[in-house]
């Protein structure tokens, strides 16, 4: 029977216990959209439970109530799979989370991938990318003369000063490279030769 046939000559017995399985059905609907499993699970169990415990209900003033009480818990639980959305957590295996071997492929590459965070480029580690913000940084504070009056009138020295500190700066490596990798490979063969 649809609602349209029911609207039309139907009792409002049977007009609201249609709306009553419809409600039903939205609920079931909406906790799927649930991003986790146990909430998923949750929210089925908990429309299946409260539509068992009031089948029996005759009465259509609190049938009203409780399709009023579904609707509100029907706009609750869309708020909550919106939010539950934009925080998903990892998923469990159940729910075809990462296997073994996806995870261990996963944190090889994070590994690879941390050597070069930050920087830009794959082909940029971050001492070189450290080393070029040094480098820009102080390019810029020279460049710029109000931030160079500025930092000159601070140190209580002269503009010309400041410049040519800066521009020594700018040379100046950040710190040590890191040794290369061909460079260490060499080295432990040399020291295993040598042995």
């Amino acid at each position: 029977m649809s609602l349209s046939s029911a609207l039309k000559g139907d009792s409002p017995q049977q007009v609201l216990s249609l709306a009553f399985l419809g409600q039903y059905r939205q609920l079931l609907r909406q906790g799927e959209q649930f991003a986790s499993y146990n909430f998923r699970e949750y929210a089925k169990r908990r429309t299946r439970d409260a539509f068992r415990e009031n089948k029996s209900i005759q009465d259509p003033r609190q049938i009203q109530e409780l399709v009023q009480k579904g609707l509100k818990e029907l706009q609750m639980m869309k708020r909550q799979t919106v939010v539950s959305q934009f925080y998903q957590l990892d998923r469990l295996v159940v729910e075809g989370g990462l296997s073994a071997d996806k995870l261990r492929t996963q944190q090889e590459l994070e590994r690879l991938q941390s050597k070069y965070v930050g920087t830009g480029h794959p082909d940029t580690t971050s001492w070189e990318w450290k080393t070029n913000i040094h480098r820009d940084t102080k390019a810029s504070i020279v460049g710029h003369t109000p931030l160079l009056a500025y930092m000159s009138l601070a140190q209580n020295e002269p503009m010309a000063k400041v410049r040519a500190q800066l521009i020594r700066q700018m040379v100046q490596p950040v710190g040590p490279p890191p040794p290369r990798e061909d460079e260490m490979v060499m080295l432990a063969a040399s020291n295993q030769g040598g042995a």
